[in-house]
Protein backbone atom coordinates (compact mmCIF):
# COMPACT_ATOMS: atom_id res chain seq x y z
CA UNK A 1 0.00 0.00 0.00
CA UNK A 2 1.25 3.51 -0.78
CA UNK A 3 -0.18 6.77 0.57
CA UNK A 4 0.48 10.38 -0.44
CA UNK A 5 0.42 12.93 2.39
CA UNK A 6 -0.20 16.46 1.12
CA UNK A 7 1.17 19.09 3.46
CA UNK A 8 4.19 18.85 5.80
CA UNK A 9 2.83 20.79 8.75
CA UNK A 10 2.47 19.05 12.09
CA UNK A 11 -0.75 17.31 10.97
CA UNK A 12 0.76 15.91 7.78
CA UNK A 13 3.98 14.87 9.47
CA UNK A 14 2.01 13.18 12.24
CA UNK A 15 0.00 11.23 9.67
CA UNK A 16 3.16 10.21 7.83
CA UNK A 17 4.73 8.89 11.04
CA UNK A 18 1.75 6.67 11.85
CA UNK A 19 1.68 5.33 8.30
CA UNK A 20 5.43 4.65 8.27
CA UNK A 21 5.16 2.82 11.59
CA UNK A 22 2.57 0.57 9.96
CA UNK A 23 4.94 -0.26 7.11
CA UNK A 24 3.19 1.88 4.49
CA UNK A 25 5.09 3.40 1.56
CA UNK A 26 4.62 7.16 2.13
CA UNK A 27 5.35 10.19 -0.06
CA UNK A 28 5.00 13.67 1.46
CA UNK A 29 4.34 16.61 -0.88
CA UNK A 30 5.01 20.09 0.53
CA UNK A 31 4.85 23.33 -1.46
CA UNK A 32 7.35 25.19 0.79
CA UNK A 33 11.09 24.60 0.78
CA UNK A 34 11.07 23.20 4.33
CA UNK A 35 8.75 21.21 6.55
CA UNK A 36 6.85 22.70 9.47
CA UNK A 37 3.90 24.62 8.08
CA UNK A 38 2.73 27.07 10.74
CA UNK A 39 4.92 25.55 13.46
CA UNK A 40 8.53 26.30 12.67
CA UNK A 41 11.37 28.64 13.60
CA UNK A 42 13.35 31.36 11.85
CA UNK A 43 17.10 31.85 12.28
CA UNK A 44 17.82 35.58 12.47
CA UNK A 45 21.03 37.15 13.77
CA UNK A 46 22.33 33.79 14.99
CA UNK A 47 19.25 33.06 17.13
CA UNK A 48 16.17 30.95 16.51
CA UNK A 49 12.81 32.75 16.70
CA UNK A 50 9.35 31.16 16.62
CA UNK A 51 7.05 32.05 13.74
CA UNK A 52 3.92 30.45 15.22
CA UNK A 53 3.53 28.51 18.44
CA UNK A 54 5.80 29.86 21.18
CA UNK A 55 5.73 26.70 23.33
CA UNK A 56 4.23 23.20 23.30
CA UNK A 57 1.63 22.07 25.86
CA UNK A 58 2.63 19.16 28.09
CA UNK A 59 -1.04 18.30 28.65
CA UNK A 60 -1.55 17.22 25.02
CA UNK A 61 -0.98 13.47 24.89
CA UNK A 62 -0.20 13.42 21.18
CA UNK A 63 2.64 15.92 21.69
CA UNK A 64 3.98 14.13 24.75
CA UNK A 65 4.05 10.85 22.83
CA UNK A 66 5.80 12.51 19.90
CA UNK A 67 8.36 14.07 22.25
CA UNK A 68 9.28 10.63 23.58
CA UNK A 69 9.33 9.13 20.09
CA UNK A 70 11.73 11.78 18.80
CA UNK A 71 13.96 11.58 21.85
CA UNK A 72 14.40 7.85 21.23
CA UNK A 73 15.64 8.74 17.74
CA UNK A 74 18.29 11.22 18.77
CA UNK A 75 16.29 14.45 18.55
CA UNK A 76 17.72 17.68 19.92
CA UNK A 77 17.34 18.10 23.70
CA UNK A 78 14.00 19.43 24.91
CA UNK A 79 13.30 21.27 28.15
CA UNK A 80 10.31 22.04 30.34
CA UNK A 81 9.60 25.74 30.67
CA UNK A 82 9.27 27.39 34.03
CA UNK A 83 6.02 29.18 34.81
CA UNK A 84 7.62 32.61 34.68
CA UNK A 85 8.64 31.95 31.10
CA UNK A 86 5.02 31.54 30.03
CA UNK A 87 1.90 32.86 31.77
CA UNK A 88 3.60 34.14 34.92
CA UNK A 89 5.98 36.30 32.93
CA UNK A 90 3.17 38.24 31.26
CA UNK A 91 1.95 41.71 32.23
CA UNK A 92 -1.08 43.66 30.99
CA UNK A 93 -0.99 47.33 30.04
CA UNK A 94 -3.49 49.16 32.29
CA UNK A 95 -3.53 52.96 32.51
CA UNK A 96 0.10 53.20 31.44
CA UNK A 97 1.39 50.58 33.90
CA UNK A 98 2.49 46.95 33.45
CA UNK A 99 0.20 44.96 35.78
CA UNK A 100 0.62 41.34 36.83
CA UNK A 101 -2.90 39.88 36.42
CA UNK A 102 -2.08 36.90 38.65
CA UNK A 103 -1.07 38.94 41.70
CA UNK A 104 -3.37 40.26 44.42
CA UNK A 105 -2.36 43.83 43.61
CA UNK A 106 -3.01 43.15 39.95
CA UNK A 107 -6.49 41.83 40.63
CA UNK A 108 -7.31 44.99 42.59
CA UNK A 109 -6.06 47.13 39.70
CA UNK A 110 -8.34 45.45 37.16
CA UNK A 111 -11.21 47.68 35.98
CA UNK A 112 -14.77 46.48 36.41
CA UNK A 113 -14.66 45.89 40.14
CA UNK A 114 -16.46 43.22 42.08
CA UNK A 115 -19.71 43.67 40.15
CA UNK A 116 -18.25 42.55 36.82
CA UNK A 117 -16.32 39.73 38.44
CA UNK A 118 -19.55 38.51 40.03
CA UNK A 119 -21.29 38.62 36.66
CA UNK A 120 -18.50 36.57 35.10
CA UNK A 121 -19.13 33.93 37.77
CA UNK A 122 -22.15 32.98 35.65
CA UNK A 123 -19.61 31.19 33.46
CA UNK A 124 -18.78 28.72 36.24
CA UNK A 125 -21.98 26.60 36.00
CA UNK A 126 -21.49 26.38 32.25
CA UNK A 127 -17.91 25.19 32.71
CA UNK A 128 -19.06 22.60 35.24
CA UNK A 129 -21.77 21.41 32.85
CA UNK A 130 -19.17 21.04 30.12
CA UNK A 131 -16.85 19.15 32.46
CA UNK A 132 -19.57 16.57 33.17
CA UNK A 133 -19.45 15.28 29.59
CA UNK A 134 -16.18 16.80 28.38
CA UNK A 135 -14.20 14.75 25.88
CA UNK A 136 -10.71 16.16 25.51
CA UNK A 137 -10.45 14.54 22.06
CA UNK A 138 -13.84 15.67 20.72
CA UNK A 139 -14.87 19.32 20.54
CA UNK A 140 -18.42 18.31 19.68
CA UNK A 141 -18.88 17.55 23.39
CA UNK A 142 -19.38 21.33 23.73
CA UNK A 143 -21.95 21.57 20.94
CA UNK A 144 -24.75 22.20 23.46
CA UNK A 145 -23.45 25.80 23.85
CA UNK A 146 -22.75 26.43 20.17
CA UNK A 147 -25.75 28.72 19.64
CA UNK A 148 -24.20 31.51 21.76
CA UNK A 149 -21.61 34.03 20.57
CA UNK A 150 -18.67 33.79 23.01
CA UNK A 151 -17.39 37.37 22.83
CA UNK A 152 -20.88 38.84 22.98
CA UNK A 153 -21.77 36.74 26.04
CA UNK A 154 -18.60 37.72 27.93
CA UNK A 155 -18.69 41.39 26.97
CA UNK A 156 -22.37 41.78 27.89
CA UNK A 157 -21.61 40.72 31.47
CA UNK A 158 -18.26 42.35 32.06
CA UNK A 159 -17.42 44.91 29.37
CA UNK A 160 -14.49 46.56 31.15
CA UNK A 161 -12.97 43.26 32.27
CA UNK A 162 -13.41 41.87 28.78
CA UNK A 163 -11.73 44.83 27.07
CA UNK A 164 -8.93 45.13 29.64
CA UNK A 165 -8.08 41.51 30.46
CA UNK A 166 -9.78 38.89 28.27
CA UNK A 167 -9.17 40.53 24.89
CA UNK A 168 -5.43 41.19 25.37
CA UNK A 169 -4.90 37.62 26.59
CA UNK A 170 -6.17 36.51 23.18
CA UNK A 171 -3.29 38.64 21.81
CA UNK A 172 -3.63 38.25 18.08
CA UNK A 173 -7.25 37.13 17.55
CA UNK A 174 -8.88 39.97 19.59
CA UNK A 175 -11.86 37.63 20.25
CA UNK A 176 -14.05 39.87 18.14
CA UNK A 177 -17.78 39.32 18.19
CA UNK A 178 -18.82 36.67 15.69
CA UNK A 179 -15.41 34.98 15.53
CA UNK A 180 -15.72 32.46 18.37
CA UNK A 181 -18.74 30.67 19.78
CA UNK A 182 -19.20 30.03 23.48
CA UNK A 183 -18.75 26.31 22.77
CA UNK A 184 -15.09 26.91 21.86
CA UNK A 185 -14.56 29.04 24.99
CA UNK A 186 -16.08 26.36 27.25
CA UNK A 187 -14.17 23.54 25.58
CA UNK A 188 -10.92 25.44 26.18
CA UNK A 189 -11.77 26.15 29.84
CA UNK A 190 -13.22 22.77 30.79
CA UNK A 191 -9.86 21.03 30.84
CA UNK A 192 -7.19 23.10 32.58
CA UNK A 193 -4.45 20.53 32.14
CA UNK A 194 -2.59 23.07 30.02
CA UNK A 195 -2.38 25.35 33.06
CA UNK A 196 -1.39 22.63 35.54
CA UNK A 197 1.14 20.74 33.48
CA UNK A 198 2.97 23.60 31.80
CA UNK A 199 4.84 23.87 28.53
CA UNK A 200 7.99 22.59 26.88
CA UNK A 201 10.18 23.46 23.92
CA UNK A 202 13.31 22.40 22.07
CA UNK A 203 16.48 23.95 23.40
CA UNK A 204 17.78 25.09 20.03
CA UNK A 205 14.87 25.85 17.69
CA UNK A 206 12.08 26.42 20.18
CA UNK A 207 8.56 25.16 19.41
CA UNK A 208 9.44 24.86 15.72
CA UNK A 209 11.94 22.19 16.67
CA UNK A 210 9.17 19.60 16.87
CA UNK A 211 8.41 19.71 13.14
CA UNK A 212 12.08 20.06 12.24
CA UNK A 213 13.03 16.96 14.25
CA UNK A 214 10.05 14.95 13.00
CA UNK A 215 10.82 15.97 9.42
CA UNK A 216 14.45 14.92 9.89
CA UNK A 217 13.37 11.46 11.09
CA UNK A 218 10.81 11.02 8.32
CA UNK A 219 13.29 11.92 5.60
CA UNK A 220 15.07 8.69 6.53
CA UNK A 221 11.85 6.67 6.34
CA UNK A 222 9.86 8.02 3.40
CA UNK A 223 10.05 10.36 0.44
CA UNK A 224 9.73 14.06 1.33
CA UNK A 225 9.35 16.19 -1.78
CA UNK A 226 9.68 19.89 -0.98
CA UNK A 227 8.76 22.66 -3.40
CA UNK A 228 5.89 20.50 -4.68
CA UNK A 229 2.60 22.34 -5.18
CA UNK A 230 -0.40 20.03 -5.56
CA UNK A 231 -2.83 21.21 -8.23
CA UNK A 232 -5.45 18.46 -8.22
CA UNK A 233 -6.50 15.11 -6.77
CA UNK A 234 -8.73 12.72 -8.67
CA UNK A 235 -10.05 9.22 -8.29
CA UNK A 236 -8.55 6.51 -10.51
CA UNK A 237 -10.54 3.34 -10.06
CA UNK A 238 -9.75 2.07 -6.59
CA UNK A 239 -7.02 4.64 -6.00
CA UNK A 240 -6.11 8.27 -6.56
CA UNK A 241 -4.10 10.36 -8.98
CA UNK A 242 -2.26 13.36 -7.57
CA UNK A 243 -1.05 16.11 -9.89
CA UNK A 244 1.58 18.57 -8.68
CA UNK A 245 4.20 20.95 -9.99
CA UNK A 246 7.88 21.34 -9.14
CA UNK A 247 9.09 24.62 -10.60
CA UNK A 248 7.83 24.57 -14.19
CA UNK A 249 7.54 20.79 -14.32
CA UNK A 250 4.24 18.92 -14.00
CA UNK A 251 4.38 15.68 -12.03
CA UNK A 252 1.98 12.81 -11.30
CA UNK A 253 1.66 10.22 -8.54
CA UNK A 254 -0.66 7.23 -8.25
CA UNK A 255 -1.65 6.30 -4.72
CA UNK A 256 -3.82 3.85 -2.82
CA UNK A 257 -4.61 6.53 -0.26
CA UNK A 258 -4.35 10.28 0.34
CA UNK A 259 -4.12 12.34 3.52
CA UNK A 260 -4.93 15.96 2.77
CA UNK A 261 -3.27 17.99 5.54
CA UNK A 262 -3.56 21.60 4.38
CA UNK A 263 -5.57 24.63 5.63
CA UNK A 264 -9.31 24.18 5.30
CA UNK A 265 -9.90 26.65 2.48
CA UNK A 266 -7.19 24.92 0.42
CA UNK A 267 -8.64 21.52 1.27
CA UNK A 268 -12.03 22.69 -0.04
CA UNK A 269 -10.50 23.33 -3.46
CA UNK A 270 -8.33 20.22 -3.68
CA UNK A 271 -11.03 17.89 -2.33
CA UNK A 272 -13.62 19.08 -4.85
CA UNK A 273 -14.57 16.02 -6.85
CA UNK A 274 -13.35 13.61 -4.17
CA UNK A 275 -15.82 14.45 -1.43
CA UNK A 276 -19.54 14.61 -2.02
CA UNK A 277 -21.65 17.81 -2.25
CA UNK A 278 -22.64 17.44 1.42
CA UNK A 279 -19.01 17.94 2.49
CA UNK A 280 -18.35 21.18 0.67
CA UNK A 281 -20.57 23.65 2.59
CA UNK A 282 -18.58 23.13 5.81
CA UNK A 283 -15.19 23.38 4.09
CA UNK A 284 -16.21 26.47 2.14
CA UNK A 285 -17.10 28.33 5.36
CA UNK A 286 -13.71 27.88 7.03
CA UNK A 287 -11.92 31.16 7.72
CA UNK A 288 -8.58 31.95 9.35
CA UNK A 289 -7.16 34.79 11.38
CA UNK A 290 -3.72 36.18 10.55
CA UNK A 291 -0.82 36.38 13.01
CA UNK A 292 2.36 38.20 12.01
CA UNK A 293 5.50 38.92 14.02
CA UNK A 294 7.58 42.08 13.74
CA UNK A 295 11.11 41.67 15.12
CA UNK A 296 13.64 44.37 15.88
CA UNK A 297 17.30 44.07 16.81
CA UNK A 298 18.04 47.09 19.01
CA UNK A 299 20.83 48.71 21.01
CA UNK A 300 20.74 51.37 23.72
CA UNK A 301 17.67 49.88 25.37
CA UNK A 302 16.41 51.50 28.57
CA UNK A 303 16.19 49.34 31.71
CA UNK A 304 13.23 48.19 33.79
CA UNK A 305 11.17 46.80 30.91
CA UNK A 306 8.78 43.89 31.47
CA UNK A 307 9.62 40.65 29.71
CA UNK A 308 6.16 40.39 28.08
CA UNK A 309 3.44 43.02 27.88
CA UNK A 310 -0.10 42.39 26.59
CA UNK A 311 -1.85 45.37 25.00
CA UNK A 312 -5.66 45.91 24.98
CA UNK A 313 -7.30 47.23 21.83
CA UNK A 314 -9.53 49.37 24.07
CA UNK A 315 -6.43 51.28 25.21
CA UNK A 316 -5.72 52.29 21.62
CA UNK A 317 -3.47 49.39 20.60
CA UNK A 318 -5.12 48.31 17.36
CA UNK A 319 -1.96 46.93 15.74
CA UNK A 320 0.10 45.32 18.51
CA UNK A 321 -1.10 42.51 20.81
CA UNK A 322 2.08 41.70 22.70
CA UNK A 323 5.63 43.03 23.08
CA UNK A 324 8.40 40.68 24.20
CA UNK A 325 11.89 41.90 25.12
CA UNK A 326 14.83 39.47 25.35
CA UNK A 327 18.53 40.19 25.86
CA UNK A 328 21.07 39.36 23.16
CA UNK A 329 24.28 40.41 24.83
CA UNK A 330 25.39 43.28 27.09
CA UNK A 331 23.99 46.12 24.96
CA UNK A 332 21.72 44.42 22.46
CA UNK A 333 18.21 43.01 22.60
CA UNK A 334 15.48 41.51 20.46
CA UNK A 335 12.06 43.14 20.60
CA UNK A 336 9.34 40.82 19.25
CA UNK A 337 5.91 42.26 18.49
CA UNK A 338 2.79 40.12 17.92
CA UNK A 339 0.57 41.89 15.39
CA UNK A 340 -3.16 41.56 15.92
CA UNK A 341 -5.74 40.46 13.46
CA UNK A 342 -7.52 42.30 11.80
CA UNK A 343 -4.55 44.66 11.28
CA UNK A 344 -2.44 41.67 10.23
CA UNK A 345 -5.10 40.68 7.70
CA UNK A 346 -4.61 44.01 5.93
CA UNK A 347 -0.86 43.49 5.42
CA UNK A 348 0.36 42.33 2.03
CA UNK A 349 3.70 42.39 0.21
CA UNK A 350 3.37 46.10 -0.54
CA UNK A 351 2.58 47.19 3.02
CA UNK A 352 5.09 45.20 5.07
CA UNK A 353 7.33 48.21 5.73
CA UNK A 354 4.30 50.20 6.85
CA UNK A 355 3.38 47.37 9.23
CA UNK A 356 6.90 47.40 10.72
CA UNK A 357 6.68 51.18 11.24
CA UNK A 358 3.21 50.98 12.83
CA UNK A 359 4.16 48.09 15.12
CA UNK A 360 7.28 49.89 16.37
CA UNK A 361 5.33 53.09 17.02
CA UNK A 362 2.76 51.24 19.16
CA UNK A 363 5.48 49.30 20.98
CA UNK A 364 7.17 52.60 21.92
CA UNK A 365 3.84 54.00 23.08
CA UNK A 366 3.38 51.02 25.38
CA UNK A 367 7.00 50.92 26.57
CA UNK A 368 8.56 54.41 26.64
CA UNK A 369 11.90 52.75 27.45
CA UNK A 370 12.04 51.69 23.78
CA UNK A 371 12.26 55.31 22.63
CA UNK A 372 15.96 55.48 23.45
CA UNK A 373 16.70 52.31 21.46
CA UNK A 374 18.36 52.31 18.05
CA UNK A 375 16.99 49.76 15.60
CA UNK A 376 19.83 48.11 13.67
CA UNK A 377 17.68 45.58 11.80
CA UNK A 378 14.06 44.45 11.55
CA UNK A 379 12.06 41.72 9.88
CA UNK A 380 8.38 40.78 9.47
CA UNK A 381 7.25 37.15 9.38
CA UNK A 382 3.74 36.61 8.05
CA UNK A 383 1.22 33.90 8.84
CA UNK A 384 -2.02 34.55 6.98
CA UNK A 385 -3.70 31.32 8.16
CA UNK A 386 -2.66 31.22 11.81
CA UNK A 387 -5.85 30.32 13.64
CA UNK A 388 -9.04 28.74 12.34
CA UNK A 389 -11.99 30.83 13.47
CA UNK A 390 -14.76 29.00 15.30
CA UNK A 391 -17.86 31.21 15.12
CA UNK A 392 -21.27 30.32 16.48
CA UNK A 393 -22.39 27.07 14.88
CA UNK A 394 -18.91 25.87 13.91
CA UNK A 395 -18.75 23.04 16.46
CA UNK A 396 -22.13 21.64 15.44
CA UNK A 397 -21.20 21.94 11.76
CA UNK A 398 -17.92 20.12 12.41
CA UNK A 399 -19.73 17.30 14.22
CA UNK A 400 -22.16 16.96 11.30
CA UNK A 401 -19.28 17.03 8.81
CA UNK A 402 -17.42 14.27 10.62
CA UNK A 403 -20.56 12.10 10.66
CA UNK A 404 -20.81 12.10 6.85
CA UNK A 405 -19.79 8.89 5.03
CA UNK A 406 -16.03 8.70 4.53
CA UNK A 407 -14.36 8.22 1.17
CA UNK A 408 -12.29 5.01 1.37
CA UNK A 409 -8.59 5.78 1.24
CA UNK A 410 -9.05 9.54 1.68
CA UNK A 411 -8.78 11.53 4.93
CA UNK A 412 -8.53 15.16 6.00
CA UNK A 413 -6.23 16.53 8.70
CA UNK A 414 -5.60 19.99 10.13
CA UNK A 415 -6.55 22.32 12.95
CA UNK A 416 -9.99 22.99 11.45
CA UNK A 417 -10.85 19.34 12.18
CA UNK A 418 -10.33 19.85 15.93
CA UNK A 419 -8.78 22.74 17.87
CA UNK A 420 -6.13 25.32 17.01
CA UNK A 421 -3.23 23.98 19.04
CA UNK A 422 -0.15 22.14 17.83
CA UNK A 423 -1.16 18.99 19.70
CA UNK A 424 -4.71 19.09 18.33
CA UNK A 425 -3.47 19.43 14.76
CA UNK A 426 -1.03 16.57 15.34
CA UNK A 427 -3.85 14.37 16.60
CA UNK A 428 -5.95 15.02 13.50
CA UNK A 429 -3.05 13.75 11.39
CA UNK A 430 -2.66 10.63 13.51
CA UNK A 431 -6.42 10.03 13.36
CA UNK A 432 -6.48 10.50 9.58
CA UNK A 433 -3.72 7.91 9.14
CA UNK A 434 -5.47 5.51 11.52
CA UNK A 435 -8.71 5.84 9.54
CA UNK A 436 -6.98 4.95 6.27
CA UNK A 437 -5.22 1.99 7.87
CA UNK A 438 -8.42 0.71 9.47
CA UNK A 439 -10.31 0.78 6.18
CA UNK A 440 -7.43 -0.98 4.47
CA UNK A 441 -7.38 -3.67 7.15
CA UNK A 442 -3.90 -2.78 8.44
CA UNK A 443 -3.05 -3.29 12.09
CA UNK A 444 -1.84 -0.17 13.85
CA UNK A 445 1.79 -0.18 14.89
CA UNK A 446 2.01 3.35 16.26
CA UNK A 447 4.87 3.82 18.69
CA UNK A 448 3.93 5.89 21.74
Amino acid sequence: MNVVVIGAGIAGLGAARVLCDAGIDVTILERADEVGGRCRSLQWHHRWHHTGAEALMSSEDALSGLRQYLASRGAAPSSDLQQWETVHGERIYIDGAAVNPLSLAGLRAMPGGIVEKARLAALVPKILRQRRHHDVNDMSSAAWADHVDGAQWLRSRAPRTFDTVIEPFMQYSTLQSGEYGLAWVLFSLADLGWARRGWWTYDVRGAGGVTYELGRVLQQRCQVRLGSRVTSIRRTGSGFGVEYTVGESDQHLDADGVVLAVPGHVAARLADGILGPAHQPFLSRIRYGAHHFARYLVTGLGGGLPHKLLLPSAAGFRCVGKVTVSDNGPDEAFVTVDIKDPFASSVDDATQEHALDAAWAEAQLALPGLRSAQVSDRVLTRNDTALCRRPTGFVRDLAAFRSLPAVPGFALAGDYMFNSTVGSALKTGEDAAAAILARAGHSLGVER
